[in-house]
């Protein structure tokens, strides 16, 4: 049996957290295999490139991970009926990160329970800025990511 590298124990906790944040479950139409490298790549393509779960360089939102959260919290527009109705939940949305850093194919992985939210949660991943694109020995990829987008509502008077 292969011994894990600290960075793979590093790529698996970042998958684990952006799967775990919303209680994310599996997607069912993409098939998964392993290289001999130990990447992921799913059967999927974006323009004949494959599509991988893991690199050796994730993609990167500019500022890193707390700043693609700010950029989050400030780009939602709560939806006002939910708002209203103090519906709150997350969504988890699903995407391809280009070998250029574009977001495409943004979907949702995991519903709030309510379609405004999912809506929204979308809407601002795919206004997302580009990002800096993964890396797999040396080569810009295509990688699929989880982002979990949560609506709470802030109560405060």
């Amino acid at each position: 049996m292969k011994a894990f590298t600290f960075n793979s124990l590093i790529i698996i906790s970042a998958i684990l957290f952006h799967s775990l944040a919303c209680n994310a479950q599996d997607i069912s139409n993409v098939r998964v295999s392993v290289n001999s490298n130990g990447h992921t790549s799913s059967m999927r393509a974006y323009h004949n490139e494959p599509i991988y779960t893991t690199a050796d360089v994730m993609p990167e939102f500019a500022g890193g991970e707390d700043s693609l959260f700010d950029y989050i919290k400030q780009a939602i527009k709560y939806p006002k009926k939910c708002r209203e109705a103090n519906i709150e939940g997350c969504t988890s949305v699903i995407f391809v990160v280009t070998s250029k850093g574009k977001v495409k194919d943004v979907r949702v992985r995991e519903s709030s329970g309510n379609k405004k939210l999912d809506k929204e949660a979308v809407r601002v991943i795919r206004k997302m800025p580009q990002l800096a694109p993964a890396k797999l020995n040396n080569e810009n990829v295509s990688v699929m990511l989880t982002v979990p987008v949560k609506f709470k509502i802030d109560n405060q008077d």
